[in-house]
């Protein structure tokens, strides 16, 4: 073997090295791609239904909920419908500026609290926590709202 072929076998070592570290970078970062696509916004594409606010549940004949998409959030707030936007960093959750139709509702009694409690709930959300069916936002001043999952309309 003369000078010329161990620097042709030390080139390919350093190019097969390069190649195996090139290859694994890629790997490494496909692996957080999907890790993220997989952590990513687990309410983007769902649709709950108000259940309770603060322990109290919803006054009957209201049908409160939401639905969310990725970035977006519409629904009913008791009497109105509402909308905005949102943003999910791991398990908390913070609402835009939320805009609502203005209409007043005289009946069930109480559903115009309702809905001022429901906004005012969103727009201090702090945390949320999914488990199965069932949706949990908690406030920052530790008011909590309660919903189920239901079908998206």
């Amino acid at each position: 073997m003369n000078v010329n072929d161990e620097q042709k076998e030390t080139i390919t070592m350093k190019e097969r090295f390069f190649f195996f570290a090139i290859f694994g970078l890629l790997v490494l970062v496909g692996l957080f791609a999907l890790q993220g696509c997989a952590g990513g916004n687990p309410l983007a594409g769902t649709a709950w239904s108000l259940t309770a606010i603060n322990g109290t549940p919803v006054i009957e004949g209201t049908e409160p909920y939401l639905i969310f998409d990725e970035n977006s959030v519409g629904g009913n707030s008791s009497c109105n419908s509402t909308g905005g936007n949102y943003q999910v960093s791991g398990n908390q959750i913070t609402f835009g500026a939320l805009v609502s139709t203005m209409m007043y509702c005289m009946e069930p009694e109480g559903v115009m609290d309702q809905e001022s409690n429901f906004l005012n709930a969103l727009s201090n959300a702090a945390t949320f926590n999914i488990s199965g069916n069932q949706l949990v936002i908690e406030t920052q001043d530790s008011g909590q709202l309660t919903f189920v999952s239901r079908p998206q309309d």
